[in-house]
C-alpha cells in the first residue's frame, strides 16, 4: 500500500486534498493516508515511517515546508513531493530541490488529476527491481536506488548508495533494460540517474550517495543536459 502524508498547518486545505485523492488516485493502486500540522513532528515521523508521496505546504508555522524537505534529503529520504503554496516566490528553492511538482493554491483540479497518475507511474517504476548476477549471487536492486552505471573494459559497474556492484557485460544491455526511466548518458561508459544529480560542472555530475564525480564530456552534454531539464520540468513520463 502506497504512504502519502500532506503536511499544512490548516485543515481545511489536508481536506481538500484528500477529496482529491479519493477522486483521481489511480483506482489499481491502495493508498493511506497520513495528515500533519507541523513540520516538526512530520520530519519526526518520517524518519521512522517514510511516506512515498508527500504534499508539502512551504509556509508552516514552525518550520517551512522547504526546510522540511531539505532536512528528508539530507537523511537519505526522498519521496515524491508535491510543494503547495499560494506564493510563487519559492520556485528557485523548490527547483533546487528537485521536487515533483509545484502545486499553487487554490489547487487547480484538472491540473492534480494529471499530476497525480505521473505521481503514482513515477512511484511504480521507482519500485521495480532488477535482477543483477555479481560473484554468482542474483541480488535484486531497485531501480530507484541506482545512481550510476559505469563500463570499464567490459566490466559494469552498478553503483547504488550502499553498494557497488560488478559483473561482465556491456552498458547497451541497460540502456534499453531501462528505457522509460529517469536515466541518460553523459559519458560513453557512463548511464546516470537523473533522480540523483546533486551538482552539474563543467565537466562533471556529483550524485548523492556518491563522493566520486561522473564525467561530463562535450559529445554528450547537450542531450544529457536535454533529458535533465526535460525530467526536472515534469517531462518524465
Amino acid at each position: 500500500m502506497m504512504k502519502i502524508a500532506i503536511c499544512d498547518d490548516e485543515q481545511r486545505c489536508i481536506d481538500d486534498i484528500k477529496v482529491l485523492l479519493e477522486k483521481h488516485f489511480p483506482k489499481a493502486l491502495p493508498f493511506a493516508v497520513r495528515e500533519y500540522r507541523s513540520g516538526e513532528q512530520f520530519l519526526k515521523d518520517m524518519k521512522d515511517r517514510p511516506a512515498d508521496i508527500v504534499f508539502m505546504d512551504i509556509e508552516l508555522t514552525d518550520i517551512t515546508g522547504i526546510d522540511a524537505i531539505s532536512a528528508l534529503k539530507g537523511a537519505d529520504i526522498n519521496p515524491i513531493v508535491f510543494f503547495v503554496t499560494s506564493h510563487s516566490t519559492y520556485i528557485q528553492e523548490i527547483f533546487r530541490l528537485q521536487s515533483f511538482q509545484f502545486l499553487p493554491k487554490p489547487i487547480d483540479e484538472n491540473d492534480f488529476t494529471t499530476d497525480i497518475v505521473r505521481a503514482a507511474n513515477e512511484y511504480v517504476r521507482g519500485h521495480r527491481k532488477l535482477e543483477i548476477k555479481a560473484g554468482g549471487i542474483v541480488k535484486e536492486i531497485a531501480v530507484n536506488d541506482i545512481r550510476c552505471i559505469e563500463v570499464n573494459r567490459k566490466e559494469i559497474k552498478i553503483h547504488t548508495a550502499g553498494e557497488v556492484l560488478s559483473h561482465y557485460g556491456n552498458i547497451a544491455f541497460y540502456e534499453n533494460k531501462l528505457k522509460g526511466y529517469p536515466f541518460a548518458k553523459p559519458h560513453k561508459s557512463y548511464l546516470v540517474s537523473l533522480a540523483h544529480i546533486a551538482e552539474i560542472g563543467g565537466d562533471s555530475i556529483l550524485l548523492d550517495g556518491m563522493t566520486e564525480r561522473v564525467p561530463l564530456t562535450r559529445k554528450f552534454r547537450q542531450d544529457f543536459l536535454r533529458s535533465f531539464n526535460n525530467y526536472v520540468s515534469g517531462e518524465r513520463l
